[in-house]
């Protein structure tokens, strides 16, 4: 495998999907869905870093490879912090779609009380659980992180019951948790399917096309994360375990160790997050929202380049007259 020419293609696709999550992230935060908004900006995030590394990796020779200091040590709790994040995006996803197809509670706009209940769920789950993890994960941290040919930096973990309890649990937990969600809403779906639309489109603060992007979404993502959290978790349940000790994991030396991890491309997990981005581009980039702001756009930049020609076309007709009166002096004093 041409490895160089791989670490280019990943590089330019994650830098797109970067670029791709720009239009949806614009459009959770005029609606301001917390935990869409959290997703979108931490997918774009790690593309953008997924990009980064695969240039920087990309060599053959591990002895000239950067060490990746601070910048590593930013990436992996990055990294850590987003894969619990997306599974807490998904239960509040999956939380909020059942409310939606509850017919029986369904009011003509939620009360402040239940917002504020939203608003903390998706706040615990989204952003203050991801980072308890991302904190925790220094006590498992051995060594201080790997790096990997274009994957770049990679989390480390300690083989020891610790990892499972801060770490390993909580993606799988919180993925199941969507999952029972998920049916609760499958039932109603399935219960008014014949009135599906005109459900859909009382819903309060939403119209019926945002409604079946959410629902549409939501199952995608599902179908990605739940294979790969099983995976993973099912990896790291059967490696062998051994008796934690906090001096086996940071020995006096531990902040001077970079380990070169000998994998050669980056894991799915670093698929998984490019693959998002496009998935939310194509459920919340093209709707009639934002075909809106992209005509929005459009029209402030002919006005832009409109101006721009006009103000040369004005410094062209002033320039001319004043060439021509000069050409008119001088032949005058030649006159004289």
């Amino acid at each position: 495998m041409d490895y160089f020419a791989y670490s280019v293609i990943f590089a330019t696709l994650s830098l797109l999907a970067c670029l791709a999550c720009v239009p949806p992230l614009l459009i959770h935060i005029k609606a301001r869905n917390v935990a869409a908004i959290v997703l979108t900006l931490g997918i774009a995030i790690l593309c953008f870093l997924n990009s980064l590394n695969a240039l920087i990796w990309r060599s053959e020779d591990q002895d000239t490879w950067w060490d990746g200091k601070i910048l590593c040590d930013i990436e992996v709790k990055l990294y850590i912090g987003q894969g619990v994040s997306v599974d807490g995006v998904l239960l509040c996803l999956f939380r909020q779609i059942a409310t939606i197809l509850d017919t029986e509670h369904m009011s003509v706009a939620p009360s402040r009380r239940q917002r504020n209940i939203t608003l903390v769920i998706e706040i615990c789950l989204c952003i203050v659980l991801p980072s308890l993890v991302m904190t925790a994960h220094y006590v498992v941290q051995r060594p201080r992180y790997w790096i990997r040919r274009i994957a770049g930096c990679t989390p480390s973990f300690d083989n020891s019951w610790p990892s499972f309890v801060l770490i390993y649990i909580w993606p799988m937990a919180l993925c199941l948790a969507a999952c029972v969600y998920c049916a609760v809403a499958m039932v109603r779906l399935w219960r008014h399917r014949r009135e599906l639309s005109a459900v859909l489109s009382d819903t309060p603060g939403a119209t019926r096309s945002q409604n079946y992007r959410l629902i549409s979404f939501a199952v995608i993502l599902l179908l990605i994360y739940l294979p790969l959290n099983t995976v993973a978790f099912v990896g790291n349940m059967s490696t062998p375990r051994h008796i934690y000790s906090w001096s086996y994991i940071h020995p006096p030396n531990w902040a001077d160790v970079t380990t070169f991890y000998p994998v050669a491309t980056p894991s799915f997990d670093r698929w998984a997050q490019t693959v998002t981005a496009y998935v939310l581009f194509g459920v919340f980039g093209l709707g009639r929202d934002t075909k809106q702001m992209y005509r929005s756009w459009f029209q402030w930049l002919k006005k832009c380049f409109g101006q721009a020609a006009q103000r040369r076309n004005q410094v062209s007709t002033t320039a001319a007259p004043t060439s021509f009166q000069m050409s008119s002096h001088h032949h005058g004093v030649d006159h004289l």
